[in-house]
């Protein structure tokens, strides 16, 4: 069975004009025409969509279940268009977004995935690496732009502007220097400040599943 685009909107058309002489003046086409396109579709169909036997045409049951869903496949195809008239006179826009594991989080993923559902013709390219990987990649001009932790070197150098505080612990192994510092009971974690350069060096842990997986490019 291949429905024809023609006969649905004649259908339709008919259905709502209420005869097929005003659908055929609205498509500017011939009483006939209409007739023989949703007679075609009626055969496609294996059903009668029109009572033909009163002075105008009255909906079938099946032909009011039928008009239903013929209404909502024209809705998508009429979308379709225009998002094809869109896509046609847009340039093929690419974005690239450089973005350190330690600041991935769940509204970042989030962000991401609603702006891909609203530019779809975007060709978006994720790159994960540390931050100072990052700040040399915009330096060369290889990333549109970055998110993670920047000394104030990089802030000097770039347009920037935070964006969220980031809740976090540091793992580190027991014979690291800061370490010694916390087998003494009188010291309190919170006091002890670990520079920036130190925290972006170090060699972090990951969960295995990163959400970010499925961006990478």
């Amino acid at each position: 069975m291949k429905i024809q685009l023609e006969s649905l909107i004649s259908f339709i058309t008919a259905a709502d004009t209420g005869s097929f002489s005003a659908a055929g003046r609205k498509l500017k086409k011939s009483q006939a025409g209409i007739s023989l396109s949703i007679q075609n579709l009626e055969i496609d169909l294996g059903f009668t969509l029109f009572d033909r036997n009163g002075k105008y045409p009255l909906l079938t049951q099946q032909g009011e279940l039928v008009l239903k869903d013929a209404r909502l496949l024209m809705s998508q195809y009429s979308t379709f268009v225009e998002r094809s008239k869109f896509i046609s006179r847009v340039e093929q826009v690419k974005l690239s977004i450089g973005i350190d594991p330690l600041v991935c989080c769940q509204e970042v993923k989030d962000i991401i995935l609603r702006f891909s559902e609203v530019f779809p013709a975007v060709e978006l390219t994720i790159v994960q690496r540390s931050s100072e990987s990052l700040a040399q990649k915009l330096a060369d001009k290889t990333l549109e732009f970055a998110l993670g932790l920047f000394g104030r070197d990089v802030e000097k150098t770039f347009e920037n502007m935070s964006a969220f505080q980031l809740d976090s612990c540091w793992v580190v192994s027991p014979s690291y220097s800061l370490a010694q510092n916390l087998q003494h009971d009188d010291v309190d974690p919170r006091a002890i400040k670990i520079d920036r350069a130190t925290f972006n060096q170090s060699r972090i842990l990951l969960p295995s599943e990163t959400p970010w997986r499925g961006f990478m490019r």
